[in-house]
């Protein structure tokens, strides 16, 4: 048996739990082993890399669990129904503490939010040029494509 499938037997048995108490129903029920240093850890990293609405680059496309609150600062997970209708295709809005974040997570939405304020500054300081510096710069993007003749 994989973890993940420990973790979706024990979160369909108890509905919502949080990766701690998930890990504690696992063992409480003999169905996996940990050979990890801190296996609460391991079940928490499973249960985030497989859950809907987290889509940093090392989560997987296959989603097993959802987030339905908070447990004090812990996110609580629980089992996706099969027959329940995808909801990320209607996401929520769902606001991460940022202790609860995996470290790729963290990395994701720092190059994410440095992404955006460059994306912000090119653009502001474009606008703010004279329009012959635009068209000018407009030509020299295209030559570089290799559009055109450079001579």
């Amino acid at each position: 048996m994989r973890i993940i499938d420990a973790v979706v037997i024990v979160l369909k048995e108890n509905g919502s739990l949080t990766s701690k108490e998930a890990y504690e129903k696992i063992i409480e029920k003999g169905l996996y082993n940990f050979g990890a240093k801190n296996p609460v850890n391991v079940v928490n990293s499973e249960i985030r890399c497989h859950c809907e609405g987290l889509n940093f680059p090392s989560a997987s496309p296959v989603k097993y669990f959802k987030i339905t609150g908070k447990k004090g600062k812990h996110d609580l997970y629980a089992a996706i129904d099969p027959n329940e209708p995808n909801s990320e295709n209607n996401p929520k809005k769902i606001i991460y503490s940022e202790e609860n974040l995996l470290p790729e997570e963290k990395i994701d939405q720092t190059y994410l939010f440095y992404k955006n304020g460059l994306k912000t500054q090119i653009k502001d300081r474009i606008l703010a040029c004279h329009p012959s510096f635009f068209e000018s710069l407009v030509v020299h993007l295209l030559l570089e494509m290799g559009y055109g003749v450079n001579d």
